[in-house]
């Protein structure tokens, strides 16, 4: 008997679509799922079904997909386009379990996924989409509920319980009985202690910061209060706020948390994300985006995006962005008329040394350089570099909490032995009490045991003191060292490997870290500039916090680090989005740093910076995305040096994205995605393009209290803006049943009066 399929068409090759082939190599690939000849299958690209297929044959044609092989399709029959998550996944005769109401959407290790169907469901060529269930969300205390017809289901809340979820049913034949695919897929995510009232799944919601869901479960309460039942227009919506329950993912480790892993189907990308492809291609041509377009397009939200695709297609494995932040690699920003240099590359800042405090109790002040947000980025980026593509395996041990110590080896000519001997022996080392293991000795212990040494008439050791504490207690593995040569060289760098040891039996120089050396100087080198122009002194151990591992990764470029062939995984980009990037003075912001932003300047050209007095350079492995509103001010205007260091890419208003969001359709009457896409053409008629509204606006509007609110708080509110005092236009954008010609009155609609005039935009 033939089965019916779902297929997945990736939108990388458009090909496999237009030509009727899928190929996934030899017939024995996970990816054909087990099809055979017979099988029907609706293919599914860019998030539509236009075609039925129906296998014909496993073939070693040639192809340019896979040189393996191919499976190839007969076309039984083409539709008008077909929304997935809602038309598609709405046919009545369709079982929405797993397979159907998220494989369908979200990406999967399979290309095809089989198909349930009621017994009662028509030959595979039958099938009509324009026979759609509906679904239902009703309080079990509903008095005039829904008309009900075969095939349409309803999820029973409980409203005394704080809205629990009673059950699941499907109408056939008169009556209702339990809709297994739906409650089993809901049984099965939700162990028996976490089946939460959507009262409770609302206070998770606003707590996880999970604002489509907050959206999507406030629109099903005010909804079951206000008339007892939720018109469900998307099932996958449904599936990803309600069914689900607590959405959980990966969290941060600490030390009273553990390791939460998400069920099998969550934290996976949606199809969309092949979407952002074409931006990485992009950004590997220039490291500079801005992305443009009219307000609620979605531009930062590309941003997060096309970092997303970045990393999957970097490590072959999905993270949310989320987790791509967590990983400290990402900054966000947003650029306004006052942000400035010292905000964004180095700058001057007042520091209150609260331990400083005098006899009168005023705290201290002083005046440091601080780092902007892309020298820490760019930081990061060099420790990407100097980790990732070194040979040595203890370089890789480096972190971004790693610190730099300056050390002497003995005293220079008096005690050569001493050094030569570390660096033979691959250790770190210090004199003082020879005869004493100071594993638990702290700060003021090491002091006194000083000041007994030497007499209470003997000069302050606290320089002594705080270099042992340093060596013994503070520096940690991974951390570097440099080795002292002069006031203004050193001779060697090394990474602590070991924890502090006492050696018993050793007169001279007990106490010793073990090290692996990484680089040695046959002729001493300055790191004068790289420290800020400061001078090395003789205390033995102390951190070095001006150099940073920007500068580290320079030094190393003199010396004969073995670096690794280039990997899929290697300089882990860092990446730096700017919002509004055209609403701060970029030539006050950027600086000496708009000429090493061009992508041939990167890791080559240095400028000296200003507060610091310290070479520059910015490091290949940063993208730097920005974003900017053409409503705001027109990119005609940018300033020409940023204009020829980027590469610039509209973003659109696209009505298309409402219908792939799957809640495009109000009340069973009002279509958002024919509402936007009138509008915009009513606007670029009376306007021009650059004020469009973006598909955002409609985006989580998922009943019609939502509708109400957007319409008249944020729509009219934004075109009145763009068109100051001449409210012609606007009643000619939105018709004068919201907006008097003469008066310039909003009109407040009753619901009825509301839909029908919302209407009456678009189908004019």
């Amino acid at each position: 008997m033939s089965r019916l399929f779902l297929g997945k068409i990736s939108k990388k090759y458009p090909i496999q679509f237009d030509d009727n082939f899928y190929a996934a190599g030899k017939p024995d690939s996970k990816w054909y799922n087990a099809i055979k000849p017979g099988d029907y299958v609706f293919p599914i690209y860019n998030a539509k079904v236009q075609k039925l297929w129906k296998v014909r044959k496993y073939s070693e044609k040639p192809n340019t997909v896979n040189e393996e092989g191919m499976v190839e399709f007969d076309v039984i029959k083409e539709f008008p386009s077909i929304s997935v998550s809602t038309e598609f996944l709405q046919q009545k005769y369709f079982e929405l379990n797993l397979n159907t109401i998220n494989k369908s959407v979200k990406s999967a290790e399979t290309g095809f996924f089989e198909i349930s169907v009621s017994e009662d469901c028509p030959a595979v060529e039958e099938i009509d989409f324009n026979q759609t269930r509906n679904i239902y969300i009703v309080l079990n205390s509903l008095n005039e509920s829904p008309t009900y017809e075969d095939h349409d289901i309803r999820m029973i809340i409980d409203r005394k319980k704080d809205y629990k979820i009673q059950s699941i049913e499907v109408f056939n034949n008169t009556k209702f009985e339990t809709y297994l695919p739906l409650w089993e897929l809901y049984e099965s995510r939700n162990q028996d202690n976490e089946r939460y009232t959507l009262t409770e799944l609302l206070q998770y919601a606003e707590k996880d910061n999970a604002t489509k869901k907050l959206k999507y479960i406030r629109a099903v309460l005010e909804d079951l209060q206000e008339k007892g039942y939720f018109s469900v227009t998307s099932p996958v919506a449904l599936y990803d706020n309600i069914i689900v329950g607590r959405k959980r993912s990966y969290v941060k480790k600490k030390a009273d948390e553990i390791e939460v892993l998400p069920p099998e189907d969550e934290d996976q990308e949606d199809d969309s994300l092949e979407d952002y492809g074409e931006y990485k291609e992009l950004l590997e041509y220039n490291p500079n985006l801005i992305l443009y377009g009219p307000p609620g397009t979605g531009k930062t939200y590309a941003a997060q995006r096309i970092i997303e695709y970045i990393e999957k297609e970097r490590c072959g494995v999905f993270k949310p962005f989320e987790t791509i932040l967590s990983d400290d690699r990402v900054e966000f920003i947003t650029f306004h008329q006052s942000y400035s240099y010292e905000e964004f590359v180095e700058g001057i800042r007042p520091v209150f040394n609260d331990d400083d405090i005098d006899s009168t109790n005023e705290t201290h002040l002083r005046y440091q350089v601080a780092d902007g947000i892309i020298k820490k980025l760019s930081n990061r980026a060099a420790l990407s570099q100097l980790t990732e593509n070194a040979d040595e395996t203890d370089i890789t041990n480096i972190g971004k909490n790693s610190t730099v110590y300056k050390i002497s080896l003995g005293q220079r000519t008096i005690d050569e032995n001493i050094y030569n001997d570390c660096i033979d022996n691959n250790y770190i080392a210090i004199g003082w009490f020879a005869s004493e293991d100071l594993t638990n000795s702290d700060y003021d212990s090491i002091y006194d045991k000083l000041i007994a040494e030497r007499g209470p008439s003997a000069q302050k050791p606290t320089n002594d003191a705080s270099s042992i504490h340093t060596f013994v207690n503070t520096i940690r593995k991974g951390d570097i060292v440099f080795i002292y040569d002069g006031p203004l060289t050193i001779r060697d760098i090394g990474i602590v490997t070991g924890e502090y040891r006492y050696e018993k039996n050793i007169k001279h120089y007990p106490h010793r870290r073990d090290v692996k050396w990484i680089k040695h100087f046959d002729t001493p080198y300055e790191i004068f500039q790289y420290n800020g122009g400061v001078r090395l002194t003789l205390k033995t151990v102390y951190p070095l916090t001006r150099i940073q591992f920007t500068d580290i990764s320079e030094i190393l470029k003199t010396g004969e680090i073995h670096k690794k062939a280039p990997s899929k995984t290697t300089n882990s980009p860092c990446y730096l989005i700017i919002d509004e990037i055209n609403r701060g003075n970029i030539s006050k912001i950027f600086g000496e740093l708009i000429t090493l932003i061009e992508k041939d300047k990167r890791d080559v050209l240095s400028v000296t910076l200003p507060y610091s007095r310290k070479p520059f350079k910015l490091p290949s492995n940063i993208y730097i995305i920005g974003t900017m509103n053409t409503a705001d001010r027109s990119i005609a205007i940018l300033d020409t040096a940023l204009r020829r260091r980027f590469t610039f890419c509209e973003i659109e208003p696209n009505d298309e994205v409402i219908e792939k969001n799957g809640n495009n359709i109000i009340e069973n009457e009002i279509d958002l995605a024919k509402l936007l896409k009138k509008l915009n053409l009513n606007i670029q008629k009376y306007y021009d393009r650059d004020h469009r509204i973006g598909h955002a606006y409609f985006l989580e509007l998922f009943n019609y209290r939502a509708l109400y609110t957007t319409w008249y708080y944020k729509i009219i509110p934004l075109l009145m803006e763009y068109f100051y005092n001449d409210n012609k236009n606007v009643a000619a954008i939105i018709t004068d049943k919201f907006i008097g010609h003469e008066t310039s009155q909003i009109k407040r609609l009753e619901k009825k009066e509301f839909i029908s005039a919302i209407r009456g935009i678009y189908e004019a």
